[in-house]
């Protein structure tokens, strides 16, 4: 059991190693589960990193972390639902691991509430349903928030003609204003420059409708966009199958908006982003996305892009919606109302308006 992400760093290598031959997901790489666990540790949230081991080789680990509700220990993925956590293990060990975790979580730690989000088609679900059944401990599986997906075929040019005219006209119409507004350009960085890359993706968050929201929640930055921001600093170059950009639409020299871009293996993954509000009549945000999209067609590096969650404008590029689902266990009378509570229709629409604002903050 971890709860200091300094130990994180001396299985670097067993963990993005697991994480390289089971998954396709860098948010699993041992940098991203670290930079999150610091992120989470001014909530009331302790990081719990369970780390399974056989014959003093490790097998398999949960990033979960644990808190408090209503006086019930509760556990869940250090991250949230459009990261796509799953545990990480070795494939032929995942049977084996997932029991580890619901006896060490339900039986030592006498946790009552487990709520974790999965992708449909992880294979951890079904032995998750299995190995719960065994320990009598009751499963519950629910609708989970979709993700947006575009797999890359053909070129740039058959796209566009599969979407129709009125996607060509749309973009270039955006083009129009802009030219008229000024001088514009969008550029591409790497990441190289750190330090004035933060300060321009910073000015873009200061005049975004996200910075209102922000101040009305207490929060002076977006921790989980600095908690990647580092993760793929420290993991680009390590990493061979990964690597990151950020573009940047520049009116008059000044960034209107931004796009951070990961590569791994061969999805890029559209993970943050945002614009300047007082140009949105330029709808600078969609049209910096459609260029990222147009120039990893062209790059020809990957072969499927992640929106990683599912907003209306979306349909722009795609219309294959993927999959999640939650899935919640508990033990025990108390945490079985408990859970009953949360998942009745009034609370998850009260949830559901609370949350779609946090789902834009952290995707668009």
């Amino acid at each position: 059991m971890i709860s200091n992400s300094d130990k994180i760093a001396e299985m670097e290598s067993d963990w993005n190693a697991m994480v390289n031959a089971s998954c396709n997901n860098p948010f699993m790489l041992s940098e991203f589960v670290k930079q999150f666990m610091d992120s989470n540790l001014s909530t009331n949230w302790v990081p719990l990193i369970l780390v399974i081991s056989f014959k003093n080789s490790i097998i398999g680990i949960a990033p979960f972390m644990v808190g408090r509700k209503l006086g019930v220990r509760f556990v869940k993925f250090v991250y949230g639902s459009l990261l796509s956590p799953d545990f990480i293990v070795q494939n032929k060990y995942r049977d084996i691991c997932i029991a580890s975790v619901l006896d060490f979580l339900f039986k030592t730690l006498k946790c009552k509430f487990i709520d974790i989000p999965l992708s449909a088609d992880s294979p951890s679900l079904g032995i998750l349903r299995k190995q719960s059944c065994k320990r009598g401990i009751n499963f519950k599986i629910s609708a989970g928030i979709e993700h947006r997906k575009l797999p890359i075929k053909g070129t740039w040019t058959e796209f566009e003609k599969l979407r129709g005219r009125n996607f060509r006209h749309k973009f270039k119409k955006i083009e129009r204003k802009l030219g008229q507004a000024g001088s514009w350009k969008v550029v591409c960085v790497d990441g190289n420059d750190e330090s004035e890359t933060l300060k321009k993706i910073l000015s873009v968050e200061r005049t975004s409708w996200k910075e209102k929201w922000r101040v009305q929640r207490g929060e002076k930055i977006d921790k989980d966009l600095m908690a990647i921001l580092q993760a793929s600093l420290h993991t680009a170059g390590r990493e061979p199958d990964f690597k990151w950009n950020v573009w940047f639409l520049e009116l008059n020299r000044q960034p209107l908006a931004y796009l951070l871009v990961l590569q791994y293996k061969k999805t890029a993954f559209i993970t943050k982003g945002s614009y300047n509000e007082k140009y949105k009549r330029f709808y600078p945000g969609i049209y910096i996305r459609n260029y990222v999209i147009h120039e990893l067609f062209t790059k020809g590096e990957v072969r499927s892009i992640d929106f990683l969650t599912n907003l209306p404008y979306h349909r722009t590029w795609t219309s294959i919606c993927v999959p999640r689902v939650r899935v919640a266990l508990a033990k025990g009378v108390v945490p079985t109302i408990i859970r009953f509570i949360f998942e009745s229709a009034e609370f998850t629409k009260i949830q559901g308006r609370l949350l779609n604002p946090f789902i834009q903050h952290l995707a668009i």
